[in-house]
């Protein structure tokens, strides 16, 4: 089981998502949240910290402990992860592909454009249109 912080990054122009690298073992060529991995000895909070700067090149601010959504993903493989999405409503420094090598694209998308993707898991439909909602 693989334990994964991701940021729900919300903005005036929707949420940022990110095109995965079909070179990825897990979820390849779908559209994910950024994040990533929850090393041993880190907290979700700093593995979000860390994952925002190394994929977007953006600080955010300390959050709170615990995630605004979890859940538990399998992908096509028979993979499992454990999926903890902490909302991301500030940040500072300028939202960028800086891990190409994870990331084929980043895009903000609004609720349309969500439709429209092929996204790492279909719940996320539910999950965007309750952030994109108010």
């Amino acid at each position: 089981m693989h334990n994964v912080a991701v940021g729900i990054v919300f903005g005036p122009r929707g949420v940022v998502l990110c095109l995965r690298s079909a070179r990825k073992d897990f979820f390849p060529s779908v559209w994910d949240f950024p994040g990533g991995h929850i090393e041993p000895g880190e907290t979700g909070v700093q593995a979000l910290v860390r994952e925002m700067g190394e994929e977007l090149g953006i600080s955010i601010p300390q959050l709170k402990p615990a995630p605004d959504v979890s859940f538990v993903q399998t992908d096509s493989g028979g993979e499992f992860c454990t999926l903890n999405a902490w909302i991301v409503r500030e940040w500072s420094g300028e939202i960028r592909n800086a891990a190409p090598e994870e990331h084929d694209e980043i895009r903000w998308v609004s609720m349309a454009d969500a439709r429209t993707l092929n996204l790492a898991d279909p719940r996320y439909l539910d999950l965007l249109e309750r952030i994109l909602s108010g």
